[in-house]
This record gives C-alpha cells, structure tokens and sequence, in this order.
C-alpha cells in the first residue's frame, strides 16, 4: 500500500481552487488522508436471532424494497410489494405496508387507502411514498388518484398529497392548496417533519406558479411575504415563491421557521433566499437571510452570484448557505464563502470558502462539515469542508452521488460512505465501498471496508437497494446504511470472510476494524441489505431463500431481520381440543393469512396523531464554564456516563477526551489557523462550539454553547 498523502487546502478562493483541481489528477487513484489497515475477519455474531418479517402469502408477489426504518426499536419497519395481501383490496402499483414486531411475531398491515367504487385505479396513478412519522403510524404519500372526491378535477387529474394510516384511513393534506377554482392544479411535499404532522407544500400551476404552505394538523399556512414584509394573504409580488432550494432540510421541526427562494422576485440577477420566521403565528416575519453585511455596501444588496443553500437544523436555529460575491468584512473578495446564518440573532458568520464548481454530496445535520466532489478533466476528487477548511479525502474516485445511490452519510454525517471503481486503497481492482470517518485522528481516516488483507483485488460491492440497479427502485425511500454506534451494513461477492461464498452477493458489517457476515447469498439468489435501524437492533435483509420453515413460498423474496436478542415463544400445541374463540374487536375483520401476518381490526376516517417517539436514554452533557485564554479555550463539561466527549466548530481544532466515569472534566479546545486570524484581524471572535458525548452504550448526544474569545494585549503595549 502506498504511504498517502496530506493535503491541506487554503481558505483562500484562488489557492483553493488550483489545490482542489491539482488534486483530481488523472494519474493512479490515491487518499489524501490517512488510509486505516482492511478491516480484518470477524466471526458472525451471536447475540442476534433470524425472524421473518414479512407474511407468508403475499399474492404472489415479491417484497422488493424498505422504504422507512422506524425511529424506535419497536416501530418496524414500511415496505413495499406490488402484491395484494393483508386488507390491501387493490394495487395498481407499488403498495405500502407496515411490518411491526408483536408479541409472537410481526403484524402486518396495509397503508393503501381502499379505491372508490366509480373509478378504478390504473398504472397512471401509481403512489409515490414520502415519508413516515417516527414510529411508521403514519406516511405521507402523493397519487393522481383521488381517493377523496373532492381530489378529482375536470379535464385531468391533479396530483396530490395524502396522509394514509393503518388500513388505508386516509387525510386530504393538499385540499386547501388546491383550490376549488382551478389556479393551482398539483401539489407536491417540500419537507416534513420527524412526528409527521407538519408539512411543506407546494402548489404548482402550468404556467409555472408556485407557491408554499405549511400543513400543521388541521390547518394550511401560505408561506410568503407581501409589500414591508407584511404576512400573507394580502398582497403579493410578481415572483411566486419557488421551491425551496434543499427541500429536506427547509422547514424547522416545528413549522415556525422557513426558508424558500422565490423566482424573480427582485427582477434582477439577484436571488434573494428568504426566511419566514413564526410562519404559524400572527406575528410571522419575512427577513433576507443573504444579504450583505459589508461595510459600505448600499442596503438590501444581496447575493448577486453562485448563492447556494447547504441547509437548516432541525431546530431551525441556524442555516448554512454559500455565496460567490462576499457578503461580510472579513471575507474575500472572490470565491465561493460559506457563511453560517443564526436565525435568533439575523447574524451572518463567515466560515470560509469551497469550490463554486463542487457538487454536494451530503451535510452533516449540525451543518459543521460539508461533503463534496470536484471535478477536473474528467477526474473527481472526494472533499471535506469542516471548521473552515478544505480537506481532500480522496482523489480518482469515479462517478460517486448521492442520487445515484454511491454515497451515504451517517446520521450524525462524521461518516460518509461510497462506492469506487477506481481503486482509491492501493489500486485495489474492481467497485469497491470505503468509508471515511471524520472521528479518527486530526483529519480522519478512510478504509476499504470491502477489501481483502494482501489481495490486489475481488468482488463487486454494492449499498443493497440504495443502488440504483437493485429490483424495483423506490422512489424517496429512506433507509441507513448506518447504525447509530457507527456500524456500516453493505454487500460484496467476494467471500470476506471464512464463513461467506464467493460469487452469490452477501450482506457483511464493519465496524472498528473488523468485518462480520450477515447474511450469506447462495445460487438460489443474493441476500440484499435493505436497511438498519437507529440502534442496529434490527438489521433487514431480502432474499429469495427460505431461511425459516414457515417461508414456503420460496423463490418469492421475503423480508427477514437478524434482530439482535431476538426470538419468538414456540406456536403452542393443541392435541384433541378446542382452539379458543379470538377476541371481538369490533368493526370489520380481515381473514387470517398464515405465516407472520396477524389479524388486526381495521379502522376508517382520519388519522390519529402517532404516538410521539421514545427519547433517548443517554442524558446530554452539560456545559459547567467555558473559558477563552488567546489561543486556547477551556470548556468544563459534566456527563452522567462514560464514554467520549468530542467539541467541535467552526474556528476552533477538533478536540476529544475520553472519560471513565460520571463527572466533570474539562476539555482543552485551541483556535485553527483561521481562528486565530480572525482574532488578530477583529479583535474578538464569536465561537460557536458543540460539545458531544458518545457513551459506552447508546445514543450520541451533543449540546451547543457560545463564547467571545479576546485578542491579548501583549504587556508594554
């Protein structure tokens, strides 16, 4: 193995640029940090017992994809299958199910509204899942076919967004966006909240006008800004309100906070980003988030070039976004600048600077690191932005994207997954998957997790039914590769381990250094990751093999779990006696299917609110003092478990303690390079840190906390 190389790229637009493309050189791949030893064998694991999720009889069809893993460990799981089963009556298309895990086995139910009687449904009006809530009790979905009558329009039909519950109990989410009269004529999702119950919508009409609403239980919300900023309705400009520019990430949890870029709106090359704040009060406010602060600069110039939005969190509290023209003092004059936007505040930090031309691959939920790809004659280059800077990670290393299914990203983004054709360890041959992990060292590391120790070559690795080639592709589904605890689930037909085959596709796990099989493939079919979730309690898979005796209907393919503690009681034996009567729900009851599918009484009219998810157990750590010395911040944290904290921002070196037990500790922070130019150049830097702790067992959690570190005053001065 090649020694790698540490690249270091300067914050400065032009030296960034020519580093970044000198980097993607068309020579022999090569990492720019430091490559870990292949991860070594592991023996399959013991605590996890084989289940099958799905039923037994499935109409003949397939499961072919996981859409969502639920949040807790006793949501399960929503699938797909273009088969009729369970109270499912008719599918013209994909069909939605949920699988959840019950006392003696897992119940499945369907999440298909039923037809009308007068219109059948046809392949036209095949549903597109969205998401679900937390805990699968309800999703979003969005269909041409009007399941409600007033969803149906003379002379065409209309697209349009539902909420969908057990047994097909169905919401009209888009009725007030669609108007009676016609202007708007389909909608679409543009966020969604984690309970579900909170939506952005946007309506859209021929002529290209569109406008943003917010769905929040009962009521619909315009999302906009009239003459002064005045809340709608009232008047309202010439550009309608476009979609947001990163959808996913652009309503806050809670629906206050919105963020949108309406089209033309000024009438000039300037592309205002817009944030609406208290957007479900009567007080509601319209501010431009990126508009200059330089000074000099006459009042509402705004970013007039290359303006991009990276995100907001969850919270809503703060938004990431670049611009090509600066727009605070201490940026430069040229290039692409990150700047950090807090929403309380209407203040705008500048952070540093990233190619104009890069193509965004992921960032992280705290939007403290920015992953990305640079492209130079026809070569890409894997890139990192984190506390100011550039880092290279890897150069050569093919077609990787997010939307074609050759990257993934942890849920907390320290972790980011893809796939490379192009031999980034070694010139190692053949599509293989490596994972960068931002935790390790001073710049983070990156290994081949599909390569063998001393080989040159072997198999093909794939994410499962993230790649695109996989049966049946989903659209919107939601699945991790990543478990909370940073274990990473794929497949590979090399045989990785003394227990795997080599050929069929099988699913392995790696984490710290090792390499575990799943679930082996044999000649019947491949065994297909399909998702994890958060904890890795359950790990699901799809195959065509039947790996437990009440799968009879192989080759259809099945959805299983290696669920870990898992097991069911024996069914009991009756001999020569009465089964007793089942219970009286109430209400219409389906037959009872055989195999791990349970009757369950359906129900009709509007969804109920979920359930809300359970909290994590790990309690947050809790900033005691915070001191800044010239170079060197000094943060006090207390935390009521072992495990390792880890404090990070923009301005300040990554530093980390472990901690042996419940106390205080104080952490030793000191300023990058960056930083410290910052404070010799103002005087004063506004750090914004987050401090995070990652026990021994469960969830990570992480804090935030804000000081002003001083420039000193050097004696005799």
């Amino acid at each position: 193995m090649r020694t790698p190389r540490r690249r270091w790229l300067a914050t400065g637009a032009s030296v960034l640029m020519a580093g970044a493309l000198a980097a993607a050189h068309a020579g022999p791949a090569s990492a720019a940090v430091p490559v870990d030893p292949r991860p070594t064998p592991a023996a399959p694991p013991t605590d996890r017992v084989l289940e099958m999720v799905s039923p037994v009889d499935k109409g003949g069809q397939p499961i072919d994809h996981v859409l969502q893993v639920a949040d807790s460990e006793d949501g399960g799981v929503i699938m797909q299958s273009l088969g009729p089963f369970a109270d499912v009556q008719n599918n013209p298309g994909p069909t939605f199910y949920r699988a959840r895990r019950g006392a003696t086995g897992w119940e499945t139910l369907g999440m298909q509204p039923r037809p009308n009687a007068d219109q059948i449904p046809s392949s036209l009006n095949t549903p597109s899942f969205v998401a679900a809530d937390a805990r699968l009790d309800a999703l979003i979905e969005i269909t041409n076919y009007p399941f409600v009558p007033g969803a149906f329009r003379p002379g065409g039909d209309a697209a349009n967004v539902y909420r969908v519950g057990p047994h097909g109990a169905v919401d009209w989410l888009s009725g007030e966006v669609l108007a009676p009269n016609g202007e708007l004529r389909d909608a679409d999702t543009a966020a969604i909240s984690q309970d579900g119950q909170r939506l952005l919508l946007m309506g859209s009409s021929g002529n290209n006008q569109r406008r943003l609403y917010v769905r929040d239980g009962d009521r619909t919300v315009e999302i906009g800004f009239g003459p002064g900023n005045a809340p709608l309705p009232g008047a309202r400009p010439a550009g309608e309100a476009n979609r947001p520019l990163r959808a996913e990430t652009a309503m806050s949890d809670d629906g206050q906070t919105v963020a949108f870029n309406p089209t033309n709106a000024t009438g000039s090359a300037q592309t205002p980003l817009y944030l609406r704040r208290d957007a479900l009060r009567p007080n509601a406010s319209t501010v431009v988030v990126n508009r200059s602060r330089r000074t000099g600069d006459p009042a509402g110039t705004v970013c007039a070039s290359a303006d991009r939005f990276f995100g907001m969190t969850r919270d809503g509290g703060e938004i990431l976004l670049a611009c090509g023209s600066p727009l605070t003092d201490d940026a430069p004059a040229t290039g692409s600048g990150v700047y950090r936007y807090d929403v309380a505040t209407d203040q705008l930090e500048y952070q540093g600077t990233v190619p104009g031309t890069m193509t965004e691959l992921g960032v992280a939920p705290d939007l403290g690191r920015i992953y990305f790809l640079v492209t130079s004659s026809g070569t890409n280059s894997l890139l990192v932005f984190e506390d100011g800077q550039v880092r290279e990670i890897a150069t050569d290393v093919g077609s990787v994207n997010v939307g074609n299914g050759t990257a993934a990203l942890s849920p907390d983004g320290e972790r980011f997954a893809f796939k490379s054709a192009t031999g980034v360890d070694g010139s190692y041959g053949g599509q293989q998957m490596y994972v960068y992990d931002a935790t390790k060292g001073t710049d983070g590391t990156l290994t081949c997790v599909s390569c063998r120790p001393g080989a040159s070559s072997g198999g093909t690795a794939t994410f499962g039914t993230r790649d695109t080639a996989s049966p049946a592709p989903a659209n919107s589904a939601r699945t991790s590769s990543f478990s909370a605890d940073g274990r990473f689930y794929f497949m590979s037909t090399a045989a990785l381990t003394p227990e795997a085959p080599e050929g069929p596709a099988s699913v392995y796990e790696f984490h710290e250094g090792q390499v575990r099989l799943m679930a082996a493939g044999t000649d019947e079919g491949d065994a297909r990751f399909v998702g994890v979730s958060p904890q890795g309690t359950d790990v699901f898979v799809i195959t065509r093999q039947s790996l437990l005796p009440q799968d009879d209907d192989a080759p259809v393919p099945d959805l299983y779990t290696l669920r870990r503690g898992g097991g069911f009681p024996p069914d009991p034996v009756c001999v020569d006696c009465t089964p007793p009567a089942p219970v009286d729900l109430g209400g219409e009851r389906p037959g009872i299917v055989p195999g791990s599918l349970l009757p369950v009484p359906p129900t009709r009219g509007p969804v109920p609110p979920p359930a809300p998810p359970k909290g994590p157990s790990t309690p947050k750590p809790k900033v005691v003092s915070r001191r800044g010395t010239g170079s060197t911040v000094r943060v006090r944290v207390r935390t009521k478990v072992a495990g390792e904290l880890r404090i990070s921002g923009s301005g300040v070196r990554r530093a980390h303690r472990r901690v042996k037990r419940a106390g205080t500790y104080t952490v030793k922070v000191r300023l990058s390079t960056l930083g410290r130019r910052k404070v010799e150049r103002r005087g004063r830097l506004r750090l914004n840190l987050r401090v995070r702790l990652t026990p021994e067992r469960g969830d990570a959690r992480s804090v935030r906390t804000k000081l002003t570190v001083k420039r000193t005053t050097k004696k005799g001065s």
